[in-house]
């Protein structure tokens, strides 16, 4: 798929990704959930508080391109959310259905790169590669896409596997640097009717995963701040 099919939809809050997020009201407001609270079920779920002085106040924003299979969708409502200092500016650029050879054989992550030049890219891949026999003949795959990134600062997040994925998984340890994969792994997350993408609420239960690491044993610790629902 070149660049071309599915630039236009970037900023643009689609209702159909893929299972990552609900019906809009018939109000119209595309807000509407954004606003929402997480359930109070989700409270069980959500990772311990992380004690963090609030930053000082910038007027510049950090940009943070996330990007990759279908996936990543189920973040970016929530990461929004959080966000509650307003101090990212979260570029939405899905590739729906990719697989790392296509990110490989493609320009589409660097033209990504090149256009919006974010402070940091946020990319997950995998998901749909986890009914392949074996995932040897791809390793060279992931090497090419840690090549494209190249300088740019970036979270590899770990596709929220809906089957077993130790496989998957080596490679990304062999390839990633530690502090900057996030292992979604060992997640319970419900499933929407796919079998395969986490439901709305289930989103906020990996994003404040997601959200606690990046403070806390990620790379670039000092340049997250977020809010769970919850605190």
């Amino acid at each position: 798929m070149s660049l071309k099919h599915w630039f236009p939809i970037c900023f643009v809050v689609s209702l159909s990704l893929l299972g990552c997020q609900k019906t809009q009201n018939n109000s119209g407001n595309s807000n509407s959930e954004i606003s929402k609270k997480a359930p109070d079920s989700l409270s069980t779920y959500l990772a311990p508080p992380v004690v963090r002085v609030p930053p000082s106040k910038s007027n510049k924003r950090i940009r943070v391109l996330l990007t990759g299979d279908s996936m990543i969708g189920c973040l970016f409502f929530p990461l929004r959310k959080y966000d509650s200092l307003k101090r990212y500016q979260f570029i939405y650029s899905p590739w729906y259905g990719s697989t790392s050879k296509d990110w490989a054989k493609s320009d589409s992550l660097n033209s990504l790169i090149a256009r919006y030049k974010p402070e940091y890219v946020f990319f997950t891949v995998g998901a749909n590669e986890l009914l392949y026999y074996s995932l040897k003949k791809r390793i060279t795959y992931y090497d090419i896409i840690k090549s494209k990134l190249g300088n740019t600062k970036y979270i590899f997040v770990g596709a929220p596997n809906w089957k077993p994925a130790e496989e998957y998984y080596q490679i990304l340890k062999d390839r990633i640097p530690e502090d900057q994969l996030f292992i979604s792994k060992d997640l319970l997350l419900a499933r929407r009717k796919d079998k395969a993408h986490p439901t709305f609420e289930a989103g906020f239960i990996w994003t404040d995963s997601l959200c606690n690491w990046l403070q806390t044993k990620s790379k670039y610790q000092a340049d997250f701040y977020f809010n769970s629902l919850k605190r």
